[in-house]
């Protein structure tokens, strides 16, 4: 019982230390650089963020454990829409800058529509499609620099 306290209160410091770093790390990437904030928190901490789910997602498609996969997947981005900006929301207003509502959050609607036809059809997302997804994604930090 005490090494797991132990283990949770230095898992805890590390969680607040590294956010602390991560926001402080990007903001001064963003200024440094002359980018909006977003196409930082967008790329570079989004990624971040990520790493840790697409490990796990990789070790159980690996371990022919698809549905952890790709319940892992959505149920992360839902948290994250819902829980995290809720949240946030309730602590202090969230302000949603113009050029996000009309371009990262359809581009983010469109890639999740384009995934129905993907999935409903043989329910499984082959090679082709991945590719046209990952190309998506990087067409998409593209046209964010412009």
């Amino acid at each position: 019982m005490l090494l797991q306290s132990i283990m949770f209160l230095v898992g805890n410091t590390g969680v607040y230390f590294g956010a602390e770093w991560l926001v402080k790390g990007s903001s001064s990437l963003s200024r440094d650089l002359g980018i909006r904030p977003i196409v930082i928190g967008l790329t570079v901490v989004a990624f971040g963020t990520s790493i840790p789910e697409m490990a796990t997602s990789i070790v159980r498609v690996f371990r022919k454990e698809a549905d952890i996969c790709v319940g892992n997947i959505i149920g992360s981005n839902i948290f994250n829409i819902l829980m995290i900006i809720g949240s946030v929301a309730l602590i202090r207003p969230l302000n949603v800058a113009r050029e996000t509502l009309f371009f990262e959050l359809p581009v983010m609607l469109l890639f999740s529509v384009a995934l129905i036809p993907m999935i409903k059809g043989s329910q499984r997302i082959n090679r082709f499609e991945g590719v046209l997804l990952v190309l998506g994604y990087f067409v998409f930090i593209l046209l964010l620099f412009k």
